[in-house]
């Protein structure tokens, strides 16, 4: 059985993704990463779903394109610079989103929404944010959180996204299904 990679997150518009490519750029020959992320796929991910046989793809494709998210269009901005792991070795360099009232709600209802499904939220707490590089090669967390000219983005978010992945293709998210929020 063929499963396929499954998640709901917020798509960059297009001059928000340059920022923080050419940010990225700058600093690929400062900051030592196994993998830089296609600027194509960043995102903030709302919703990890995993692995998902064809018919429960169906099944989420299904639910999620008759859904419309009780949530306006609402701004988003990214407000420090981070990373997750060892501080000696972090496993994801990241550009961390301000947690906002419009965000957490549009959080929840994704979960409202796919909880019927049989999906469970994560135990972990919501920590909005763009993944950026991946596998530290020896940058550390304190040389990240050191670096003071990180790029203040700011843009609006007026839909969701079902990404689907494809594991050794660049990019790897595919977009699967637009969904809007209730305006």
């Amino acid at each position: 059985m063929n499963n396929i990679r499954y998640f709901i997150g917020i798509p960059l518009n297009r001059a928000v993704r340059n920022q923080i490519n050419d940010f990225a750029e700058k600093k690929k020959m400062q900051w030592a990463f196994a993998k830089w992320t296609h600027p194509q796929d960043y995102h903030i991910t709302l919703a990890f779903l995993g692995d998902l046989d064809m018919k429960q793809a169906e099944i989420v494709r299904q639910t999620l394109s008759t859904a419309s998210l009780a949530c306006r269009p609402f701004e988003l901005e990214t407000d420090q610079w981070g990373s997750f792991g060892l501080s000696q070795k972090p496993s994801i360099l990241w550009a961390g989103v301000k947690r906002s009232t419009e965000l957490d709600r549009l959080h929840k209802e994704v979960w409202k929404t796919i909880a019927p499904l049989g999906f469970e939220p994560e135990r972990r707490p919501f920590r909005p944010h763009i993944t950026v590089a991946r596998r530290s090669k020896g940058t550390t967390a304190q040389e990240i959180v050191e670096e003071q000219n990180y790029p203040k983005l700011s843009w609006q978010a007026n839909h969701a996204v079902l990404f689907q992945t494809h594991f050794g293709r660049r990019p790897a998210y595919e977009t699967v299904l637009t969904i809007p929020f209730q305006e």
